[in-house]
């Protein structure tokens, strides 16, 4: 199963790119600090909810969309 991060639009984005994308930025803005390994491994993590099924499946359409209007977001 190839899992997603983000839809919508042209383009696809894979879990495993957005992961390494986000990774790569934040150990060269943690470097900065001294962090750099830190920041890369909390990257990594980051969304790691995104590989439940419900949530793949939400992206997916088959779960449908959610109203944030109903809940003032």
């Amino acid at each position: 199963m190839e899992y997603l991060a983000h839809t919508g639009g042209a383009r696809v984005q894979t879990l495993l790119e957005h992961l390494e994308g986000t990774a790569e930025l934040a150990e060269q803005f943690g470097a900065a600090f001294g962090s750099g390994d830190f920041a890369r491994m909390t990257a990594l993590a980051h969304d790691l909810g995104k590989y439940s099924s419900a949530f793949q499946r939400r992206l997916r359409g088959d779960l449908g969309r959610v109203d944030h209007s109903t809940f003032g977001a």
